[in-house]
């Protein structure tokens, strides 16, 4: 895969409202089931993503949530393989190294 390849489907696991100047940034990692080191793989949490956006909304804030897209894709593995996608890891277990090409 071209560098451009893989840097446009790691674009569309993501969806992004960008905030006005000055504002804060709503943000929803947990709408999809998300590998975490040492614990048991965290649930799926109903609605974080459309509050996150609702809330950006209100605030003029921005957010950022997995896309319909990644919900989707992570469902139908998670029902092929029992468990949820390695890729996709709970933001709050991320190790120093992999902050940087973390989009949370």
């Amino acid at each position: 895969m071209s560098t451009l390849d893989s840097a446009s489907l790691i674009m569309n696991r993501y969806t992004c409202m960008p905030p006005s100047m000055a504002s804060v940034v709503f943000t929803a990692p947990h709408n999809i089931s998300l590998k975490r080191d040492g614990f048991p793989d965290h649930k799926p949490e109903d609605y974080t993503s459309f509050l996150a956006s609702k809330l950006a909304q209100a605030t003029g804030g921005g957010s950022l949530h997995w896309s319909r897209a990644e919900i989707e894709r992570t469902k139908e593995y998670w029902l092929a393989h029992q468990t949820s996608d390695p890729s996709n890891r709970d933001p709050n277990f991320l190790t120093t190294d992999e902050l940087g090409e973390s989009p949370w």
